[in-house]
């Protein structure tokens, strides 16, 4: 597998990405997540154009998982990274997150964060399980907050949500 900055043309393959990814919340009764849109084309191109998306391929050329960041308050935020389950369980997410390690270490960033699902077992106990921990809301800047309550107006808050952190010296 590779890795190399997204372009326009990875969209339709980033949305087949998601797509198929979430197909994987029904199986536990999360059906509105399954069939939330992808990300929209416009979303994508400013990711891009902020040198903030990252696509894995398989060594012809294919994309299979994907990684979105940005910059939240003093921390590299990792927005989105999805694996295919076609290729799921074989680290590729891992390494998509040592990406952004990486990236906040050339950008002089001491932390990263995340927010995800408390109790989805490829969510949050994933991340504890790469040296991730919880973040609790009297450490949140106030656009980590933001991002939080609008991750909450779009309907995700009907689940529990979860805000984690890691330094990137770890």
């Amino acid at each position: 597998m590779r890795y190399r900055p997204a372009t326009l043309e990875d969209l339709r393959d980033v949305q087949s990405i998601e797509r198929a990814a979430g197909e994987a919340f029904r199986s536990i009764g999360m059906d509105e997540i399954a069939d939330d849109a992808p990300i929209a084309a416009s979303e994508f191109e400013h990711c891009i154009a902020r040198g903030d998306a990252w696509i894995m391929t398989t060594d012809d050329g294919s994309p299979v998982a994907y990684l979105l960041l940005e910059g939240v308050d003093d921390a590299l935020h990792v927005e989105q990274v999805t694996v295919h389950p076609s290729y799921a369980r074989r680290g590729y997410g891992a390494q998509l997150l040592e990406v952004a390690r990486r990236r906040s270490v050339e950008s002089d960033v001491a932390v990263m964060t995340l927010t995800t699902f408390r109790d989805v077992p490829w969510n949050a106990p994933y991340y504890l399980r790469l040296g991730w921990t919880e973040l609790p809301t009297s450490k949140w800047g106030p656009e980590l907050a933001k991002k939080v309550e609008s991750e909450a107006a779009h309907g995700l808050a009907a689940w529990t949500r979860v805000v984690m952190h890691r330094r990137t010296d770890d």
